[in-house]
């Protein structure tokens, strides 16, 4: 028998450079293939066999398809060679040889022997750790579970873990290292036995002074003679002398340390040193600026270390401080480092604040492909706020931002296809001297359009079956975010099939200029690559969260499937959605070599784990429109408070189960619930809530206890559908009149039957779907966009309730902006609601019926006074009816609601000077008692004007609608509004 090759070790290969292993690898094979003797040339296979040392019942399958020998074959070195240099490449060996044994009188057998690279499967500290296992494991690098066990890394990580337990004093620790195989050879499991001994003492503690020396005595007492000496603890002194010299203006300050430990006695001799430098005093000139604000403003006197750098970031800070008082155009100079042999110093900024202006106006002129408003919102010059304390009083801007934002203008114009767009940023001054507008004068320039579209690269797929999923196309405008979303189309059509390594790169051919119009062809240039397998899954980080909950409910990808990147991308979102992780991240490494164009990979979860508790309080107030409050709540007044207690991966199955109280005058509410993002493993996010609700209505009161489930389901990024049960007891209080006064006929708009219905509580088992559509570009102030909600709900008697009824309800809005008109948008908003009863009844319960009129619908009307009204009598503060000189009650209008609502709503918003904006409207709509009374004569007409003040909390609205068509009797004319939000 004869060895055909030297042996190579995990060790060399672990601690040599790649290349320089490769070469040593080559050279050590040369030698063997020197060696062979010439009594095996000329010879055939007879046989070839795989052994995996150390576990020969292991699986050589994959081992085997990486040796190009078989029996039949005539005996070659050379064949053996590359076998081996296959063998190394692939990744999966740490040692291999070759034997050959004569096999009759010409015949040779060959055994290949490999020793596999083992994966750590788990790091193990054994004997007397004394520190956490997660405090160790974060000392140790290329240990993750996953990686390969190289003899360097363990080594590696058996040097960090001894500087740990030096670090901590314990420098007479005693580690060592051993790694467990499993059975197959290919799972490693790195055992550290751990002896710490007996932790070091402090032999000596002094502090070497070279300048001033300061009071030492309220120095933290951490590191005392005879004491246990541990690093943290000379830290902690450093930290403290760096504060004590930088309080007392010693901004150049330097502490250092020495640590001398003596191994035999078990001690450590520790000595800081400390140069002081001089004593350094700061001055600005040009410009004000307290002592207070100057110490906030530069580094120096926060971190310390006087230098090039510090002084440069000072000058800096204080232009941008300049600029926040007006200054905008402001040149800061700033002083020389001081030599440490000074005794003292003073450093001297000087400031040129020049002019001091009120940016008052940004205007940008020849700009009609992208709204302004857009653009605006992007800049980071910003206008002065003319409300008082909100925003900025005096503007923000300066010759930096400004380049800033012409560069942006211009991006956003070559991204649209104007790639030849230019901008200049004028400066205008008003006659007094202190107000600034800032014009940016842009030349667009000609569009550019697609002539053609072109595909290369492509073989898998043809190049119909490509282009079916591309939006752009020729003749149209080339627009960077189309060609990106194609690009990613055509790259999804191949990773979706497995080839996780296909990219798709994007030329841009120039054609030349016709009418007016830059021509240019577009190209995908395709590199399809291989197909990838999935070798295996292992996730990481996970302390607390189940792993067998991940790998079963939320990884959409399993081992042995085809590698999709949309599929981990898309795992990621999921489990960020959970709130249960800081971080996620999923990557993926080469395993093995590649076979018949299939590589195989091995896929790695990194995962962050949040903090499990969260508890949010939160205060408001509110002008209450309703006459209703709840019970012992007035003394509130309008104000509002909410505390809400979450916990996130309850049991570590990712559910989340949350708390909330709201309280306010006129309502109490409190709720719990349970989230479950994967019931049963599918992909329904359900979530099960009680709750109970003291409402205070317009003209009633309404307590309703709550127990629902509903499950979800996320469509598309804009379009998410829900299905629910809701099982509900509501009773209402506090109607207009009572059963006696009915009777008693101070109620002449009220009926007996009416008041008995709604005085009972009702219960109602409700079922139904819902869904919501939102693409708005803005969600607290949109210039375009739609956004519609929908549901239809069954309450039946088989459902638990004693209500049965159908309710349908719609709504939708829709925004334009009007480019030919600066920051003008047009809106139309519709309202739909539909409810029929059934089982005898004609009328919903007044607690479901619908509402309509106020700030967000009818402005015409007053909160929730549209539709059928009745007489009812008005009351003191007591409760008492007053009464007319005859005796009569005093009767005023109370709304009924109904079974049926329309409303719709066309508004014009338009800008008027900086932040302030106006907008004319018409609301049309009314609700009704029953459906088949919805008829055009019916309706309602509202016109207005209203003010809209733009805030960093969304648009502060002011209107007024004038009710000019079917007004009803005793109605106001018009009615004023004051809210915050759009329509």
């Amino acid at each position: 028998m004869k060895n055909l090759s030297t042996n190579f070790t995990a060790a060399l290969l672990a601690t040599s450079p790649r290349w320089l292993s490769r070469l040593a690898f080559c050279l050590l094979l040369c030698v063997g293939a020197q060696a062979q003797t010439a009594e095996f040339l000329g010879r055939r296979v007879t046989n070839v066999t795989v052994e995996i040392e150390g576990a020969p019942g292991s699986s050589v399958t994959e081992v085997r398809t990486l040796i190009d020998i078989t029996a039949g074959k005539d005996y070659s070195p050379v064949s053996i060679h590359d076998s081996l240099v296959r063998l190394f490449h692939s990744g999966l060996i740490a040692n291999a040889r070759v034997e050959a044994t004569a096999d009759g009188a010409n015949g040779v057998a060959l055994r290949f022997i490999v020793r596999p690279r083992a994966r750590i499967d788990a790091v193990v500290f054994a004997g007397n750790p004394i520190f956490p296992a997660s405090e160790l494991h974060a000392r140790l690098n290329q240990l993750d579970v996953g990686q390969f066990a190289s003899t360097a890394a363990v080594q590696r990580g058996l040097g960090e873990l001894q500087a740990f337990y030096s670090s901590r004093g314990y420098l007479k620790a005693q580690i060592t290292a051993d790694v467990q195989l499993d059975p197959t050879g290919t799972r490693a499991t790195v055992v550290y036995t751990i002896n710490p001994g007996e932790q070091a003492r402090v032999s000596k503690f002094e502090i070497n002074v070279r300048g001033e020396r300061l009071d030492f005595t309220k120095l933290p007492h951490t590191l005392v003679e005879g004491q246990p000496f541990s690093a943290s603890g000379v830290q902690d002194v450093m930290d403290h002398l760096r504060d004590l010299y930088l309080n007392q203006d010693y901004l150049g300050a330097r502490v250092n340390q020495n640590i001398t430990p003596d191994t035999n006695s078990n001690t450590v001799a520790i000595t800081i040193s400390v140069v002081s430098g001089p004593k350094i005093s700061v001055a600005v000139e040009g410009l004000e600026i307290s002592k207070d604000q100057l110490r906030k403003t530069l580094p120096f006197y926060r971190q310390g270390g006087v230098n090039d750098f510090a002084l440069e970031e000072g000058a800096r800070r204080l232009q941008e401080y300049a600029q926040s008082k007006g200054y905008f155009f402001a040149r800061v100079t700033r002083p020389q480092a001081p030599r440490r042999t000074q005794t003292s110093a003073t450093l001297v900024y000087k400031i040129e604040p020049r002019s001091r202006y009120k940016l008052t106006d940004i205007e940008i002129n020849g700009v009609d492909a992208i709204p302004h408003r857009t653009l605006e919102d992007q800049l980071k010059s910003k206008p002065a706020s003319f409300l008082p304390f909100i925003g900025n009083r005096q503007g923000i801007t300066s010759d930096d931002y400004l380049r800033q934002d012409a560069n942006l203008i211009q991006k956003r114009l070559r991204e649209v296809g104007y790639r030849r767009a230019h901008v200049d940023v004028l400066r205008g001054v008003s006659p007094t001297g202190n107000k600034l507008i800032i014009t940016f004068d842009v030349q667009q320039g000609p569009r550019t359009y697609v002539e053609e579209v072109a595909i290369r690269g492509n073989n898998i797929l043809t190049s119909d079956e490509l282009r079916q999923d591309l939006a752009i196309k020729p003749g149209e405008p080339l627009v960077a975010s189309v060609v990106t979303n194609d690009t990613e189309r055509l790259l999804a059509a191949y990773t979706t099939r497995g080839y996780a390594s296909a990219e798709v790169v994007t030329e841009v051919v120039e054609l030349g200029s016709f009418d007016g119009q830059d021509r240019v062809r577009l190209l995908f240039n395709l590199n399809e690559s291989n197909r990838v397998r999935i070798h295996s899954v292992v996730t990481r980080g996970t302390a607390y969260t189940d792993k067998g909950r991940l790998e079963r409910d939320f990884y959409l990808f399993k081992a042995g499937q085809w590698l999709r990147n949309d599929q981990l991308q898309e795992t990621e979102q999921q489990l960020y959605d959970t709130n249960s992780f800081n971080s996620v991240n999923i990557t993926s490494e080469q395993v093995g070599q590649t076979a018949n164009n299939i590589e195989e990979r091995d896929i790695t979860v990194n995962l962050l784990e949040a903090k499990r508790r969260d508890l949010i309080f939160g205060f408001g107030y509110q002008a209450n429109v309703n006459s209703q409050t709840v019970p012992g709540l007035n003394f509130l007044h309008g104000l509002r408070g909410l505390t809400q207690l979450t916990y996130y991966d309850l049991f570590g199955k990712l559910y989340t189960a949350s708390t909330q109280i709201r309280v306010a005058e006129n309502e109490l509410f409190g709720q719990i619930s349970l989230a479950n993002p994967r019931p049963f493993g599918t992909r329904f996010p359900t979530v099960v809530s009680l709750f109970a609700r003291r409402l205070g209505e317009r003209d009633f009161r309404t307590d309703r206890y709550t127990a629902s489930i509903q499950a979800e389901r996320r469509i598309r990024p804009e379009l998410i559908v829900f299905a629910s049960y809701i099982f509900e007891r509501v009773s209402v209080f506090g109607l207009p009149c009572t059963l006696t006064e009915v009777a008693a006929g101070d109620c002449p708009g009220l009926s007996l039957e009416e008041i008995q219905r709604n005085s009972r509580p009702i219960r109602l088992g409700r079922i139904g779907p819902s869904f919501a559509y939102d693409t708005r570009d803005n969600k607290f102030d949109p210039t375009s966009g739609t956004q519609t909600f929908g549901s239809v709900y069954m309450a039946a008697t088989a459902l638990g309730g004693n209500e049965q009824f159908i309710k349908f309800s719609i709504e939708h809005n829709r925004y334009y902006a009007l480019p030919r008109f600066r920051d003008t948008v047009y809106s139309v908003s519709g309202r739909l609601g539909l409810a029929t009863p059934f089982g005898g009844k004609t009328s919903l319960p007044i607690s479901e019926r619908f509402f309509a009129g106020g700030a967000r619908d009818l402005r015409g009307f007053g909160f929730e006074e549209a539709g059928p009204t009745i007489f009812v009598p008005q009351r003191d503060t007591a409760g008492n009816i007053l009464r007319n000189a005859d005796g009569t009650p005093k009767l005023m209008l109370s709304p009924l609601g109904g079974n049926a609502v329309l409303v719709i709503n066309n508004e014009l918003r338009f800008p008027i000077w900086r932040d302030l904006g106006g907008a004319v409207f018409s609301d049309t709509g009314n609700v009704f008692q029953r459906v088949r009374d919805m008829k055009p004569s019916n309706l309602t007409q509202t016109f207005g004007l209203g003010v809209r003040v733009k805030t960093p909390v969304g648009p502060v609205r002011f209107d007024i609608g004038f009710l000019l068509f079917n007004k009803p009797p005793g109605y106001a004319g018009y009615h004023l509004h004051f809210t915050i939000g759009q329509t």
